[in-house]
C-alpha cells in the first residue's frame, strides 16, 4: 500500500456536495495532496444535485473512473454526509486492481463495506483506510488536531505501521480478527443487502456522533437481531461523539447489549467523527489486548 512521491491520485465526492462555505477546500486539499509529492486529479462536481455532490451518474461515473484507471493508486474521498448508498448497486469492484487505495469515513463506510463484502466473495480487496475526508477542517484546519491528523494519514500511505493505542475495556478480554466497520448508521442500514460483510471471526469497529444511547442500542439489535453477532470476536468503538442522553452512559448501554456475547469490548479509539481522526486500516489484523488496555491493528505494506 505504500506511496511514492509522483503517484497520481483521484478526489472524488460520492456522497454530499460541498457546502458554499466550503468550496474552497477543495483546492487547499489539492494543495496539500501537491506537497506530499503526489499529482491530484479533482473529480468533484461543483453545482452540486440537492444534497448530493452532482447526480448518481455523474458521481457514479467520476468513482468508477477513479478506482478503475490504471495508473491511479489512492482514492480520496471529498466528504461524507450522505449519498454513497445510492450507487452501490451500480459498481463493479471486480473491474478495480487490488492496488488500489479508498479513503475516507462516515458515509464512506458504505463503500469500504461494500468492498470488504466483494472481497469476502472473491478473495480480491482494495486496500481500505478509515480517515479523514480530504477537503474537510478535520484535516486541513490549523489546529493542533487537525496537524496530527495530516501527520497520521500521510504516514499511513507512505510508511505505514502497526497502530498501538490504549482504549478503555467496557468488557474485558482477548481477541484477534480481521478488523471491520466504520460509522455505526451505516453498518445497520447495510444489513441484508448483499453489499454487507460477513462479521464472523472480526474485530469489528463502530463509531458514530449525535446519536441518543437508545438509536446505538437499536442499531446493536438490528446486528443482532439479523444473527451478525453470533461469531464476532470482539467490538471496539470509536468515542462515540455526542451520543449522550441526560439519564443514561453510552458505555452502560453497549455492556448492557453486548454482555450476552462474552466478547472483549473496548471504547474510545480516537478514529472518525470528532477533532481527532486517527487514520486506521480494515480489513487488516488487530487485538483486543483487556489486560493491558491496548489495541493493535496492523497496516498493511504490501
Amino acid at each position: 500500500m505504500i506511496l511514492s512521491p509522483g503517484d497520481r491520485v483521484v478526489v472524488v465526492a460520492p456522497a454530499s456536495s460541498m457546502r458554499s462555505a466550503d468550496r474552497e477546500l477543495v483546492g487547499e486539499a489539492t494543495r496539500l495532496l501537491e506537497s506530499w509529492g503526489l499529482v491530484p486529479e479533482v473529480c468533484v462536481e461543483v453545482s452540486g444535485y440537492m444534497y448530493l455532490a452532482g447526480t448518481d451518474d455523474d458521481r457514479l461515473a467520476a468513482l468508477n473512473g477513479a478506482l478503475t484507471a490504471p495508473d491511479v493508486r489512492p482514492v480520496f474521498c471529498s466528504r461524507g454526509g450522505y449519498g454513497s448508498q445510492r450507487l452501490l448497486r451500480h459498481l463493479d469492484f471486480s473491474a478495480v486492481p487490488s492496488e488500489r487505495i479508498l479513503i475516507g469515513f462516515s458515509d464512506i463506510t458504505a463503500l469500504h463495506l461494500a468492498a470488504q463484502a466483494h472481497a469476502d466473495r472473491n478473495r480480491s480487496a482494495l486496500h481500505l483506510v478509515h480517515g479523514p475526508n480530504v477537503a474537510t477542517h478535520q484535516l486541513l484546519g490549523d489546529t493542533d488536531d487537525a496537524r496530527q491528523n495530516r501527520d497520521d494519514l500521510r504516514t499511513m500511505l507512505f510508511d505505514p505501521s502497526s497502530t498501538s493505542t490504549k482504549v478503555e475495556v467496557l468488557i474485558d478480554g482477548q481477541a484477534t480478527g480481521r478488523l471491520v466497520g466504520g460509522c455505526l448508521s451505516l453498518i445497520a442500514t447495510q444489513v441484508g443487502t448483499p453489499f454487507m460483510p460477513s462479521l464472523d471471526g472480526a474485530i469489528v469497529f463502530a463509531e458514530d456522533v449525535g446519536e441518543s444511547p437508545y438509536k446505538i442500542d437499536r442499531m446493536l439489535h438490528q446486528l443482532l437481531n439479523a444473527g451478525l453477532l453470533d461469531r464476532v470476536a470482539g467490538f471496539v468503538f470509536g468515542v462515540m461523539h455526542n451520543c449522550t442522553d441526560p439519564y443514561n452512559d453510552i458505555g452502560d448501554v453497549i455492556v448492557d447489549v453486548l454482555a450476552p456475547l462474552m466478547i472483549p469490548v473496548v471504547f474510545g479509539l480516537r478514529s472518525g467523527h470528532g477533532a481527532r481522526n486517527i487514520a486506521i486500516q480494515l480489513g487488516t489484523s488487530a487485538t483486543i489486548d483487556g489486560a493491558a488496555e491496548n489495541l493493535t491493528i496492523r497496516h498493511d505494506h504490501g
